[in-house]
């Protein structure tokens, strides 16, 4: 088949993005024809993949957005099945890596702004038009809070949902290496035997909670033991400002965006992901999936994930108080958690996600062959 995955840009630390792409290698490596639309393209091309930029001469993001959609229509004709990773109507499946929009603008904002704001009123149109009753578009969810609240706001039919498994980078399934790869990330990173490492990897750092974080490093109880390791491309001003602010600046560390986010897994005492909103939080089922023990908020739609692994979940609304207590909690009794997320990511494949969806649509492919 010739497959075209429609995603706004791509930069190769963000997870949406991630998904994108391991959903077009592995329709590659089924001897499909893929192509990859977009506006901008940041590093590597992909190998045995087509990557066709669509130029949009706009300045505002929902203007390009509109003028990408617009783009986009004439060149799906050219394709058996078509996939949009953003809010962009007419293909054959969307892949929904965000919250429902009706509900997180509404939390955020006046009924009134929703309704004048170009911006606002431009992304929920394109939501209203890929989720409306009637649409052929198939939804790709990746959590069972995701169907409810479109279900909710648009009342989408049931037949159209197709729940994907957890998709992570599969070098985060923990190996039989794990200790020895372990132990040398910590040499490099000067942890000893006695400091205690807590990750957050994240591109977007406020979203991400690492401003929680630093908040409940500095209310540890063994401040000089224990170590905060940041990973992602951010504005990191801020955070070691805070940092700076709670006297935690020697054991807060900016690692910057990274590519061995497996092995810094297999290096930390937990992983945190604190976030404000958060569709799913793929960082947590890689944390899992490496036997890392793991601290969520109750934003997080990953959070019966985390429960699941035996690891803890932060009620919302959320408090810091507890968020400290919790982390806490969590360092203190590390490996039980570890053993604990080690038996579940032994009976649960991290790595089918992109399976999931190319079986999708190799499936829609057929119907229209017959």
């Amino acid at each position: 088949m010739k497959i075209a995955l429609v995603v706004f840009r791509f930069f190769p630390y963000g997870g949406l993005e991630r998904d994108m792409l391991r959903v077009a290698e592995c329709a590659a490596s089924r001897g499909h024809e893929v192509t990859i639309l977009t506006t901008k393209w940041e590093g590597t091309l992909p190998d045995g993949i087509t990557v066709k930029k669509l130029p949009v001469d706009k300045w505002s993001n929902h203007a390009k957005m509109r003028a990408f959609e617009t783009a986009v229509q004439p060149v799906l004709r050219k394709f058996d099945v078509s996939a949009a990773f953003n809010r962009i109507p007419g293909c054959d499946f969307y892949f929904a890596a965000d919250e429902c929009y009706a509900v997180t603008m509404a939390e955020k904002h006046s009924r009134l702004a929703l309704r004048i704001l170009p911006r606002y009123r431009s992304f929920l149109d394109q939501e209203k038009r890929i989720f409306a009753p009637g649409t052929k578009t198939k939804i790709w969810t990746l959590t069972a809070r995701q169907k409810r609240d479109y279900q909710f706001h648009y009342g989408t039919e049931d037949a159209r949902f197709i729940e994907l498994p957890p998709g992570i980078d599969p070098r985060c399934v923990r190996s039989a290496d794990a200790e020895s790869r372990r132990a040398a990330m910590r040499g490099k990173l000067g942890l000893s035997g006695q400091e205690q490492m807590i990750l957050l990897a994240g591109s977007n750092y406020l979203l991400k909670g690492a401003d929680r974080g630093i908040r409940a490093l500095a209310a540890l109880p063994e401040k000089g033991k224990i170590h905060f390791f940041l990973a992602g491309e951010s504005n990191a001003g801020p955070m070691q400002m805070l940092a700076e602010k709670l006297g935690v600046s020697d054991r807060f560390h900016l690692l910057g965006a990274r590519r061995d986010v497996p092995d810094l897994l297999l290096a930390a005492d937990l992983a945190i992901l604190l976030s404000r909103h958060e569709a799913t939080g793929t960082f947590l089922a890689e944390a899992i999936a490496s036997g890392c023990p793991v601290v969520a908020s109750g934003a997080c739609g990953f959070a019966p994930l985390v429960t699941a692994a035996g690891g803890s979940v932060i009620p919302e609304p959320f408090e810091q108080r507890v968020c400290d207590a919790v982390i806490a909690r969590s360092l203190a009794d590390g490996e039980i958690l570890r053993q604990k997320a080690i038996a579940y990511a032994g009976q649960v494949d991290f790595t089918r996600r992109a399976d999931a969806a190319v079986d999708a649509m190799e499936e829609r492919g057929r119907r229209l062959d017959k």
